[in-house]
């Protein structure tokens, strides 16, 4: 073969060598990791008693990462938080070996700290245990936390095993918990590796993080005596929210020129008026001489501010406030707020009113032939006269009877009533219909109680409200079983709500921490009642705590 020919083989060959390499194919490799990393060695080894050192050492099968360091509860908790560092496949824990306990079984419970480096696969729930003493505890404290008024669990709370010998009636404000852990969705908790010793047992809602009870503004709740653990045990907490010990001014505001309001925080009877005695013909107090929680008003003839007394009974003092007036940009007419009907549905029974949003003149003459009833099902509506009064300074209510399950339509012309300052109202069109009997049902309920004391029964909607209830009290000498009507009840699913009322207040009462007081108990049937429209239904239930 000539020169000329060897050269033209070699260059053919090397065309379709480097033509097969440049050829585009699928990377082989195996299937995606989904293997969380494995403990191959601890220093010293976990469970191990006598320790007598300040640093952890965990080795793993693949490179690891601290994912959520803040999820690492350490029991007893340690004074100065420990340096956690992830290396390689190693994670070194370092913390101050003089504030370990003797004789004290320590737990790192990793809850979903620990993940390898690639995946993201984390050891779920992974912790390792030590003792400084010759032997590991054992006992275990379980229980679930239920919201003393709906029974409901309640996830996300702080618990904590309190020292014993601390002695202290403000124990949860003043002390952090030796032993902590938070409940899971369904409201259950677990502690593990605890000594045979006593403890208080506080739950707390720990809105800042700070394991500490702040007060009214959080949940709690507390294991009456003492547990003095010696076996496995199992406990039920009911959670609740404190009353405030003392009522005072939340919030000051006036949305809109002509009313004002004042929150409090929580329900209470008060006396309000000017700081100027002459201004209190210019103030008008809603539902006045009843106890709530927010004091709404109408004000007239009044620029810029007003200044304002506010007497909470029970408290000593009288609270002075100032209150910035928004400007008043009179229109020439007075829209309406509305009618009493909601979602434009009157109840059976329930007379139609017209709503305004400002302080009207009551005592002016209304101009009733300016207010209309039409209905194409009565009629006769069309033709009455319409009649009505003043039921507040702020709601004119017709007198003429309306028939159940008619459709009607409202109209309001202009300046049919005059505000205060004598502006008239806008024109308006409603419409509303009425209730019928028939569209409700009626359940009868036959409770049979397990205590002959007082009890408010509570029928609650899908929703959870409070639709209907009854108060009931029982003699020594009398039956512990009694028949409840609900009558004219929409249809819907319903459950009944039965509440211990030890001090027959007729409200359910929540607990006091300081005195160690319980919530009163809440007992919820199971038993779901299904009101179906036009029909009477029967269920008989046994209340048992």
């Amino acid at each position: 073969m000539s020169r000329l020919s060897v050269q033209i083989l070699s260059g053919a060959l090397l065309v379709l060598l480097l033509t097969h390499c440049a050829q585009i194919g699928t990377l082989g490799g195996g299937p995606r990791d989904l293997e969380p990393p494995k403990l191959l060695e601890a220093i010293p080894k976990n469970k191990s008693v006598d320790i007598n050192t300040n640093t952890i050492l965990l080795r793993f099968d693949e490179f690891v990462q601290m994912k959520n360091p803040d999820q690492l509860v350490i029991t007893p908790r340690l004074k100065t938080a420990p340096e956690v560092v992830a290396e390689g496949k190693t994670i070194l824990i370092r913390f101050k070996q003089e504030e370990l306990m003797p004789s004290t079984t320590y737990r790192f419970l990793f809850g979903a700290c620990i993940a390898d480096m690639h995946e993201t696969n984390l050891i779920k729930d992974f912790e390792f245990v030590f003792s400084t003493g010759p032997q590991i505890d054992t006992l275990k404290l379980s229980g679930e936390i239920q919201d003393a008024s709906s029974n409901q669990p309640v996830g996300s709370v702080m618990v904590g095993l309190y020292d014993a010998n601390l002695r202290s009636d403000s124990m949860p404000y003043k002390y952090t918990p030796e032993y902590i852990t938070k409940t899971g969705a369904d409201g259950k908790f677990l502690f593990s590796y605890l000594p045979h010793r006593p403890f208080e047992i506080f739950a707390i809602s720990d809105n800042n993080k700070n394991n500490l009870y702040d007060g009214d503004v959080e949940k709690v709740s507390f294991y009456g005596p003492t547990m003095n653990l010696i076996s496995d045990t199992a406990i039920k907490l009911r959670m609740f929210q404190e009353e405030a010990p003392k009522t005072y001014i939340k919030k000051v505001s006036s949305p809109y020129f002509g009313f004002g309001q004042i929150v409090l925080n929580k329900k209470a009877r008060i006396k309000l008026d000017a700081l100027n005695a002459a201004q209190n013909r210019l103030l008008m107090e809603l539902n006045k001489d009843v106890e709530k929680d927010t004091i709404r008003f109408f004000y007239k003839g009044l620029n810029d501010t007003i200044a304002l007394k506010v007497k909470i009974a029970g408290n000593s003092k009288t609270d002075t406030l100032k209150m910035v007036l928004p400007r008043n940009n009179a229109k020439r007419k007075i829209k309406s707020s509305g009618t009493n009907a909601t979602l434009g549905i009157l109840e059976l029974n329930q007379k139609l009113q017209i709503n305004f949003p400002v302080w009207m003149d009551t005592t002016a003459t209304a101009r009733l032939k300016g207010i209309r009833l039409k209905s194409k099902d009565d009629t006769l509506i069309g033709k009455q006269n319409i009649t009505g009064k003043w039921v507040s300074v702020s709601a004119f209510e017709i007198s003429n009877s309306l028939k159940e399950g008619n459709t009607y339509i409202l109209q309001l012309d202009t300046a049919v009533f005059k505000d205060m300052s004598g502006l008239p109202n806008d024109s308006d069109l409603f419409t509303v219909k009425c209730r019928s009997k028939v569209e409700f049902g009626k359940a009868t309920v036959k409770l049979k109680l397990n205590k002959k004391q007082s009890y408010v029964v509570q029928l609650l909607n899908e929703q959870q409200k409070v639709t209907q209830q009854r108060f009931l009290s029982f003699a020594l000498s009398s039956s512990n079983a009694v028949t409840l009507d609900f009558t004219d009840v929409l249809p819907g699913n319903y459950t009944l709500k039965v509440i211990y009322d030890n001090n027959e207040n007729k409200k359910w009462d929540g607990g006091d921490l300081l005195f160690k007081k319980l919530p009163e108990q809440v007992f919820i049937s199971q038993k779901q009642l299904k009101v179906l429209a036009d029909w009477e239904i029967e269920e008989e239930i046994l209340v048992k705590e």
